[in-house]
């Protein structure tokens, strides 16, 4: 017995110490560490769970994390009033500086092409911009902007329900990363965007606009008044304002300064800033923005419904919101030239019977050429999909841009059908109807 209580007794014993003092004294160590961090493990689950809130509202699609640092980047004072209060317009809103700079791309080199009509080598031009500037593809559309408001509107429409492509969350998502605050067409949208866009919106530049001596002063003092503290571009854009609307309305500057209830106060000083501003949009006809701006206001000094809600957002300079007139298009005008917004399908008959008028030809299912007596901008077609050709490339083959897909957006291929799948080839060309 007493050989037993000895042996328990030395069961307890570990390197001299009893085993419950050393089990005591671990625990309440771990406990003294697990008391002093968990308050900062709190904390930064606290700080993780906000910034994977605020990243699931802003970028459930992936976007690059530059361009999201470039739009917070971009910021006014007033913006940063409005996205602590939960306002999120400012990063999802139309018209963003991406969409303009891509249409402005569309329009690159057309006015020199067209001369105000439609042609076949200005519909390979527009093609050939909507792939460099990385057009996105979006069924049923001719040009709108990618973003998340629109596909989202896009989505729940009954075109995107008729089963075509890109209608699934996983589309969607696709082609908001890819493709965000750039026009989206489809295959048939991409001629159709050709046929109703007005390039004109943005090659206006260089056009001079002759101010008297005092109509240059009364512009200058408006513009110190109304952009003072603001940057040159944001000058420039008050300035184009007034240009805008006088070009809109066919008012004078005088006019359009009192009944826009423009703030003018003779005492500020007129800087070399001003001056420039001024000079640069009424005499060299140099624009801040390419859409036509006519208003304008300060929303850290006062919040508009008016302005949000009767006219179309354009962008935001330094601590100013401007906008155009309420269904501003973008250059998008609803003159199609007879070919309505149609599907590919009926674009496709309609080519049928234009082509069975002439301007037409076969293509063989081996084809990598097109005949050189074909011009560029003709229509190449099959079944259910049509895509623009634009040249031939002397060792590739024909080079044809085409709306492809959601995942590839508006794109160019080389070889024509050599290159192509056999359900994928195309089987015929068409000079388009309404083209010259």
């Amino acid at each position: 017995m007493m050989d037993n209580v000895a042996a328990k007794k030395q069961e307890k014993q570990f390197v001299g110490l009893s085993l419950r003092r050393i089990l005591k004294a671990v625990m309440e160590a771990a406990a003294s560490i697990i008391s002093a961090i968990l308050p900062i493990l709190l904390i930064l689950a606290l700080i993780m769970g906000f910034c994977y809130a605020i990243f699931q509202i802003f970028n459930p699609w992936n976007y690059n994390p530059a361009d999201i640092f470039n739009k917070f980047n971009s910021f006014s004072l007033s913006d940063w009033e409005r996205f602590i209060t939960g306002d999120i317009s400012m990063l999802t809103g139309a018209g963003t500086a991406d969409y303009q700079s891509a249409l402005t791309g569309l329009a690159n080199g057309l006015d020199k092409i067209d001369h105000g009509r439609k042609t076949n080598r200005g519909l390979a031009q527009f093609a050939k911009n909507a792939a460099n500037v990385r057009c996105g593809y979006v069924w049923g559309w001719h040009g709108q902007e990618i973003t998340a408001a629109s596909m989202e509107k896009w989505q729940h429409s009954s075109i995107a329900q008729s089963g075509e492509a890109c209608s699934t969350d996983r589309d969607i998502a696709i082609t908001l990363r890819g493709w965000h605050n750039k026009p989206g067409f489809d295959c048939s949208g991409l001629i159709i965007g050709y046929m109703c866009f007005d390039p004109s919106v943005y090659t206006g530049n260089g056009k001079k606009y002759t101010l008297t001596s005092s109509e240059r002063h009364l512009i200058e003092q408006t513009v110190a008044n109304e952009a003072e503290g603001e940057p040159y571009k944001g000058q420039m854009a008050v300035a184009q304002c007034m240009l805008d609307t006088c070009l809109a309305t066919g008012e004078r500057p005088g006019s359009v300064v009192v009944r826009g209830q423009y703030a003018v106060d003779g005492h500020l000083p007129i800087t070399s800033s001003v001056k420039n501003a001024v000079s640069a949009v009424f005499d060299r006809g140099e624009r801040a923005v390419n859409a036509p701006i006519r208003y304008f206001y300060q929303p850290s000094l006062v919040q508009s419904d008016w302005h949000e809600n009767s006219l179309t957002y354009i962008t935001t300079i330094g601590h100013h919101k401007f906008f155009a007139a309420k269904g501003y298009n973008y250059g998008f005008t609803n003159n199609t030239h007879g070919y309505g917004y149609q599907t590919t399908s009926s674009l496709y008959e309609k080519c049928i019977v234009h082509g069975k008028k002439g301007n037409w030809g076969t293509l063989g299912a081996n084809q990598r050429f097109m005949p050189s007596n074909v011009p560029v901008g003709v229509a190449v077609l099959r079944k259910g999909h049509v895509g623009v050709y634009v040249g031939n490339d002397p060792k590739q083959g024909a080079v044809i841009v085409e709306a492809a897909s959601f995942d590839k957006g508006v794109k160019y291929t080389t070889g024509l059908n050599a290159v192509r799948s056999s359900g994928d080839k195309f089987n015929w060309w068409t000079k388009l109807p309404s083209i010259s």
